[in-house]
């Protein structure tokens, strides 16, 4: 009906708003005191358990620069992009409802 399309539409709206304050908040993060930080990573850890939001970060962290020249660590850095995205395809399929087919 209409106005479950519309209740759908206002959820997911609201999500995306509280995505884009995170995702604003963790730019700002060098920026952060410590506590909030962790209230922070807390709260994505929350949304991550109930499956509102996934969650796709290197495995460990990446030893690159902003504007990274070096051609061996860039493809470090994505040869473990790759092996880790393998590893999770199954969860990411998962989350976005996908079967594998």
């Amino acid at each position: 009906t209409v106005e479950f399309k519309e209740r759908i539409a206002k959820t997911i709206e609201a999500e995306e708003n509280e995505l884009k304050q995170m995702r604003d908040r963790i730019d700002a993060e060098y920026d952060m005191p410590v506590d909030e930080k962790e209230q922070l990573y807390k709260r994505i850890d929350e949304l991550e358990k109930q499956k509102r939001i996934l969650v796709i970060a290197p495995s460990q962290p990446l030893d690159v620069a902003r504007l990274e020249k070096n051609p061996e660590k860039l493809y470090r850095a994505y040869r473990m992009g790759v092996v880790n995205t393998e590893h999770r395809m199954e969860r990411i399929r998962s989350y976005l409802g996908m079967t594998q087919g």
